[in-house]
């Protein structure tokens, strides 16, 4: 069983964005990293933190966001919420249809 590691340094968040994240072993302790995506998914929008493609929407007067996200809203971006890590984020991106996310 495995799970996903945190960022160590500024190389590792770089190759997490291009879809390649740490992992750790539950059982031995080996950390390892690996591609994430489902390049057919890569059409559609998915969380900046644990790109995950289950998403909402999010309503701006409840929520506080960062100027570049209310920029990308501006200019025409979609606003997203993503249930598993609850990060609010805007993407130019569409949501992936219900039948076609992918597995957690």
């Amino acid at each position: 069983m495995i799970r996903e590691s945190h960022v160590r340094d500024a190389r590792e968040s770089f190759l997490k964005r291009l879809g390649i994240a740490p992992f750790r072993c539950r059982h031995c302790g080996h950390r390892f990293t690996t591609w994430t995506f489902d390049y057919s998914t890569l059409r559609h929008a998915h969380c900046p933190r644990c790109l995950d493609p289950n998403l909402k929407g999010w309503s701006e007067p409840y929520l506080s966001v960062g100027w570049w996200n209310r920029l990308k809203v501006v200019l025409g971006a979609r606003k997203y919420r993503c249930d598993r890590c609850r990060c609010n984020f805007a993407s130019f991106r569409s949501r992936a249809p219900e039948g076609k996310e992918a597995p957690r």
